[in-house]
């Protein structure tokens, strides 16, 4: 993951109910929130609970509620990996106590002199391999008692722009076909693709030691293969 701080100047003023609370939109799940500081004071984290969703993370703060509030700097310290340039972390406050849980948007802008530039937008190449962190066990056994009963294959893609195919091929050690997944259409982000250890015919394999092979066709193929072992 890549460590970032995200910078909230609000502006607000007596009419103003203000807000409590700091949505980012992250693409995928952030690892963790190191920090939150209200004008420079850090905010308990015990007390005031982050939650990190699939695609975005949720801050809670003491409310910000006019002109005494105003222009008190709001930071954000995370942890998230980067998969495509040019991600936008978009962002917006609510009033937790609004029943309507009303969302005003976050305007790009330069809240701080301590960084650079003023967008929303992550302007660093992420370079390397489109097709990373594959993540596949080493044993799985579907036997039908309802543990451990399928195989899940998870990966992530970065800097995949459009749909692009990605197969997911199953192999005995003597490079025979076993199964293979359906095709899969996705671009950059986090997916997990499952096995049930059944063959072409929609039999059980025999235990022992198969090959997984997990291809992505972009402008150029990228593959990544490994073992994994079935157990009764």
């Amino acid at each position: 993951p890549t460590p970032f701080t995200y910078v909230v100047l609000p502006t607000l003023n007596n009419d103003n109910a203000g807000f409590d609370r700091l949505e980012i939109l992250t693409h995928v799940q952030a690892h963790a929130v190191r920090a939150v500081r209200i004008d420079g004071q850090p905010v308990d984290l015990d007390e005031f609970v982050p939650h990190l969703l699939d695609d975005r993370l949720i801050v809670s703060f003491p409310p910000l509620t006019g002109s005494a509030d105003n222009f008190k700097q709001i930071e954000v310290d995370f942890d998230v990996p980067v998969l495509r340039f040019g991600t936008e972390f978009s962002g917006w406050v609510f009033n937790s106590t609004d029943p309507d849980q009303i969302r005003q948007r976050i305007d790009p802008g330069n809240a701080t002199f301590r960084f650079a530039g003023d967008l929303l937008a992550v302007n660093t190449p992420v370079g390397g391999d489109l097709l990373v962190d594959v993540a596949v066990p080493a044993v799985f056994t579907p036997n039908g008692d309802g543990i451990n009963e399928t195989l899940t294959i998870t990966y992530k893609l970065r800097e995949v722009t459009a749909d692009r195919p990605v197969q997911v091929r199953i192999y005995d050690l003597a490079g025979r076909l076993v199964a293979h997944l359906p095709v899969l259409k996705a671009r950059s982000g986090v997916f997990s693709q499952e096995w049930t250890g059944r063959d072409g015919q929609d039999a059980l394999v025999q235990p022992g030691t198969y090959i997984y092979e997990l291809t992505l066709d972009s402008e150029e193929q990228y593959t990544q293969r490994g073992v994994f072992a079935v157990a009764y």
